[in-house]
């Protein structure tokens, strides 16, 4: 079915604001993106009717899509298999194409809103997404597999960070116009390229990276200790060791910091020195990512970066979980997603 312009623009207002953005940051084709917002319609309509008391769909919070369960998405899907008119067929229930494309659609949505959306403190929009718990039948189609395409290029691989690495120690610096970029950028690349290195090699998360003190660090044992309660210590691959140990020889000279500025990633303000924060880094990814191309590059897309490319290296859920400091193996969704690359 498809949809006039004013009959799109009247159901996108109608969606809560988290499900505007995901439509605005989506990059869909056309076609798809109509697509999806029926199917999407679908779902907030059976949420609304049978789970938050007949609400205004425009009224659902992402606490609401943060309490689902999967036990939830399963009874939406058989809601589609069941209960929908299917006006190929004159009967109820969608055919499995149908509900795959449906629940492809609301995959989509989940994903942007636990690995890819964030807020100003790093945080991603959903802690817990349901719908990474249920198997979604793969569907023969085309739009579909377009957007598998475009949800792959949101994460790099290992060649493409060796890529990225590799740009910001030597080309940026040619792309450089002024001279007091050029400052900026000789003061700052050893402490840029460490911080790269350690969210796509470590699996650190921007907060505990931010958090990081001196005393954390023990570079002979190659660990980090951190203070997260879910996990004690972290290890450092060796090119995130370099690149640290590169770092830390020039952060007292670069940026003189006085004995009471104890945290590892620190910029120079006002003639002294202060801890970065969580949006300053993300900063500093944004100004290379752009250079390099990757309009949109997030810290939290470099830890799922590391993320699969560590399960590719040892097919190891468990493992992969227990480095990201994950209560559950609710990173499922992209090895399901991407399997086609793994």
């Amino acid at each position: 079915m498809a949809l006039s312009s004013e009959n799109k623009d009247k159901t996108l207002n109608s969606f809560p604001w988290f499900v505007k953005e995901y439509f605005d940051n989506s990059n869909l084709v056309t076609q798809t993106k109509e697509g999806y917002i029926i199917d999407l319609l679908t779902f907030f309509n059976w949420l609304s009717n049978s789970k938050l008391n007949n609400c205004l769909i425009s009224e659902v919070s992402l606490k609401d899509l943060q309490n689902l369960k999967a036990r939830d998405i399963v009874q939406f899907k058989k809601y589609l298999e069941t209960n929908i008119f299917n006006p190929r067929n004159n009967k109820s229930g969608l055919s499995d194409s149908a509900v795959s494309r449906k629940l492809s659609a609301l995959s989509s949505l989940f994903n942007y809103l636990a690995y890819k959306a964030e807020f100003d403190d790093g945080e991603p929009y959903l802690n817990y997404n349901a719908v990474s718990h249920i198997r979604i039948t793969k569907v023969k189609n085309e739009n579909i597999n377009s957007i598998k395409k475009l949800d792959d290029s949101l994460f790099l691989t290992e060649e493409e960070y060796n890529k990225f690495r590799t740009f910001i120690v030597k080309d940026y610096e040619l792309m450089i116009k002024n001279n007091r970029q050029l400052l900026l950028y000789q003061r700052n690349k050893e402490r840029d390229i460490a911080i790269i290195s350690l969210l796509l090699e470590s699996g650190l998360r921007v907060k505990e990276l931010t958090n990081l003190q001196l005393e954390n660090l023990d570079l002979e044992k190659n660990k980090i200790i951190t203070n997260d309660c879910t996990r004690s210590t972290v290890v450092l691959p060796e090119q995130a060791k370099v690149d640290l140990e590169n770092y830390l020889k020039v952060r007292k000279v670069r940026y003189n910091p006085n004995e009471n500025v104890v945290d590892v990633f620190i910029t120079r303000y006002s003639q002294s020195a202060k801890s970065l924060s969580v949006r300053a880094v993300q900063n500093i990814i944004d100004k290379y990512a752009e250079a390099f191309g990757m309009v949109g590059l997030t810290a939290q897309r470099l830890r799922y970066s590391f993320a699969i490319n560590l399960y590719k290296r040892t097919n190891d859920l468990r493992y992969v979980n227990d480095q990201l400091a994950q209560k559950s193996t609710n990173l499922k969704w992209f090895y399901n997603s991407f399997e086609d690359n793994l």
